[in-house]
């Protein structure tokens, strides 16, 4: 998963290091949905006549905030505080 396992052989401080960053993935993992969540909120929210609405239909969503590259990258760096590509590429390490 993402290059992060506990093999079934692991034992003692092997297993705890790979726990640890087996751990270390899912809480990382779940920020980051929380942040994802928490900005579909924020482009809901901007649009004032779906206020009443159940949900919206993907295809009605997809053509007001239609995806990019560009946009994906910027929303990279929100969300890891960066300015550049370059910067953003070192806290993903």
């Amino acid at each position: 998963m993402n290059g992060v396992s506990v093999p079934l052989s692991a034992v003692g401080d092997q297993l705890a290091a790979d726990v640890d960053a087996l751990l270390a993935f899912v809480s990382k993992s779940l920020a980051i949905s929380d942040w994802g969540l928490l900005q579909a909120r924020e482009l809901f929210e901007s649009v004032p006549e779906w206020a009443k609405e159940t949900h919206i239909p993907i295809e009605v969503w997809q053509k007001k905030f239609k995806a990019s590259k560009e946009k994906s990258l910027a929303a990279l760096r929100d969300y890891y505080g960066t300015k550049d590509l370059g910067d953003l590429l070192k806290k993903i390490d």
